[in-house]
């Protein structure tokens, strides 16, 4: 959670910002307004399997109707059985799958296959919810196309050529962009946590290659924190062992629930795996991006799926979540949903350590777990912190117990990013990981 001030403490930070918005009204109306256009959008949910089960990946795509016929619009793969999930603007949709047997993201005449018209056209009213469907693709038996179809090349070209399709068209999976890039500038996290739609549409979500993919170096995944963008990893980036790593950036709206966040980092790591087929990815996590990472790691450990993560590490994470932003979503006039997440006692942190039943939820146990915090003594009345985070959240037990290391430095919040001694360990850990 990156502020201007980071010896600022976020309670008093979220509640004087909120003071002097509640006189103008301007940015908490724009709130309200992206929340409601967010809202406005169909989801269209469900399961597909292929009977009897194979290897190879599983492609769900969405088809929408319209009057100069129908098209298609979007894609989903799975590399095993499991959840798809669409976001797509109101209209008349279907659903197929087919078995992608070489892992191609190509429909080649003779792979099994269940077409839109066997599932049927379905209208959606906006806000309107289709869920609870399941797509069973036949190994034998099933429909047919005469013609190959690559869905690689569905692309949105514009906002406006997007608005009558899904969300998922617009993430960015490998563009080639470095942290100093004009599209990383700060004023533009900014946007996110307040404008979390118009940064979707505008911005370029999605993972960003610092360079050319090489198969031979290990990712390393940068994700930001609150209001953040790779920019904040400038000097990390430039700090890693070139010869055997190479720089991806996670880049996403911070206004966004953070479960859809860590769902739509999972959904972007399977397509470019699929595409490019690295094996794993180091995973490093500034404050509230760890806990988007939790959550990612959680789904695709439920999912049961190959591991996608080789190396889990978070600088400055809210573990305990923060008071301050919970008092932010409770008295301002539309809550970013984002600060809901951060309530010490609500749903989504509880979920990332226990399941609905009070079972504890752990990371998997084969992923080395390294828990980097700040501290500045007397930079909060009463207790230690890096200047936005208590440590008490910072050091949470059940984070504790499952980190392989735990490592605290005199730095701020920011400053962790950006302290030398700090780099140092880090780059090490990847290092000694990779």
């Amino acid at each position: 959670m990156s502020w201007s001030n980071p010896r600022r403490p976020i309670f008093r930070a979220i509640l004087a910002l909120a003071g002097v918005l509640l006189v103008a009204g301007c940015v908490f109306r724009q709130v309200r307004e992206q929340q409601e256009r967010i809202a406005a959008f169909a989801r269209i949910q469900g399961e597909v399997r292929l009977e009897p089960p194979g290897p190879g990946t599983l492609v769900v795509f969405l088809v929408q109707s319209g009057p100069a016929g129908s098209q298609l619009v979007d894609h989903f793969a799975l590399d095993e059985p499991g959840r798809f999930d669409f976001v797509a603007a109101p209209g008349t949709y279907a659903v197929g799958a087919f078995h992608d047997a070489n892992r191609n993201l190509v429909y080649e005449p003779g792979e099994p296959l269940l077409t839109a018209r066997s599932f049927g056209w379905r209208e959606l009213a906006a806000g309107g919810r289709l869920t609870g469907i399941s797509l069973v693709v036949p190994r034998q038996g099933g429909d047919r196309l005469d013609a190959a179809v690559d869905l690689t090349a569905v692309q949105a070209q514009t906002p406006s050529a997007h608005l009558g399709a899904s969300l998922g068209r617009l993430t960015v999976e490998g563009a080639i962009a470095s942290p100093d890039d004009a599209r990383f500038d700060l004023a533009i996290g900014n946007k996110g946590m307040w404008r979390p739609l118009d940064f979707v549409f505008d911005d370029g979500p999605g993972i960003y290659f610092q360079g050319p993919y090489d198969p031979k170096r290990l990712p390393v995944l940068f994700v930001h924190g609150m209001q953040g963008t790779p920019r904040n990893f400038s000097t990390l980036a430039k700090s890693i062992d070139a010869t055997r790593q190479q720089a991806w950036f996670f880049f996403y709206p911070s206004g966004a629930a953070l479960e859809r966040i860590g769902d739509h980092l999972l959904e972007t790591m399977r397509s470019l795996r699929l595409r490019l087929g690295f094996q794993d990815v180091a995973l490093v996590c500034h404050s509230m991006g760890g806990l988007v990472c939790r959550s990612f790691m959680l789904a695709r450990q439920r999912s049961g799926g190959e591991r996608l993560v080789r190396l889990f590490i978070t600088i400055g994470t809210p573990y305990g979540g923060n008071a301050g932003a919970a008092e932010g979503a409770k008295h301002a006039p539309a809550a970013v949903r984002s600060w809901i997440d951060l309530d010490p006692s609500g749903a989504f942190l509880r979920g990332l350590f226990y399941t609905g039943d009070g079972d504890r939820q752990r990371l998997p146990r084969e992923i080395p777990f390294h828990l980097v915090f700040g501290y500045l003594r007397g930079s909060m009345p009463g207790q230690s912190s890096d200047g936005v985070i208590p440590l008490g959240s910072s050091l949470r037990l059940e984070a504790q117990e499952e980190a392989v290391s735990v490592r605290g430095f005199d730095a701020d919040h920011v400053g962790l990013l950006h302290d030398p001694t700090v780099v140092r360990h880090v780059t090490s850990l990847i290092t000694k990981g990779g």
